[in-house]
């Protein structure tokens, strides 16, 4: 009985679990892209980046191919944005006036629940009618919600910033941590981010807060 009721928790849990192992790419459809080697090789290539599980994939005809030496680029451009390798990691490159900005892009899934009765979420398990061509496997929509069959998801953006401010690099995730970094700002920190309602998990926003802190610029 044991068996057969762990057996059961094993199949409802995989759909959840499968879910789980998808990637969410930065961008919305592979985008042209020129590698810049640290051996001074360039080479250029069809690519996106999955912002879960930090890899790079690339097309190789109508093969997706995964880049498996990530760490020997020195610089990724695509289109107007950069990238580089940087604290082990794939880091947006953005120069600011006072300083450079590293944006390591971190994006998780979040289950929400099921899909109810007129659109509402409930964490009990709900049956539907699986009609083809309506219900399709993932529907991603840039970074956003998204659905599989019944289940709900949503994503969180859990990026780490990487400031270099005045020959200082200071690493963030939360907001909380630009008070021990700057002790002196932190009464005027605390007050902009609670006037403007800003979070460290929008990257626009993060940048808003660097601005205030390193300029005094209040938008």
């Amino acid at each position: 009985m044991k068996q057969s009721v762990f057996t059961f928790l094993l199949f409802l849990l995989l759909p959840m679990f499968l879910s789980a192992q998808e990637p969410i790419f930065l961008f919305g459809d592979y985008q042209p892209a020129t590698f810049r080697m640290k051996r001074n090789i360039t080479t250029k290539a069809r690519i996106n980046i999955d912002a879960k599980y930090q890899k790079i994939y690339f097309l190789q005809g109508k093969d997706v191919m995964e880049l498996t030496n990530c760490e020997d680029i020195d610089t990724l451009f695509v289109d107007s944005r950069k990238f580089v390798w940087k604290n082990d990691c794939l880091c947006e490159y953005v120069k600011v006036p006072y300083g450079v900005i590293y944006v390591n892009w971190r994006i998780r899934d979040s289950f929400v629940g099921k899909v109810g009765a007129f659109g509402t979420t409930t964490q009990q398990k709900v049956e539907v009618m699986q009609v083809p061509g309506i219900n399709s496997e993932y529907s991603y929509d840039s970074i956003g919600k998204y659905e599989d069959r019944t289940d709900v998801w949503t994503v969180k953006n859990e990026n780490i910033y990487f400031l270099v401010y005045e020959g200082i690099e200071y690493k963030v995730h939360h907001y909380s941590e630009l008070y021990r970094y700057f002790p002196r700002k932190a009464a005027d920190i605390k007050r902009f981010i609670r006037e403007h309602n800003y979070t460290m998990k929008s990257a626009e926003e993060a940048r808003k807060i660097f601005d205030f802190i390193c300029t005094g610029a209040d938008e």
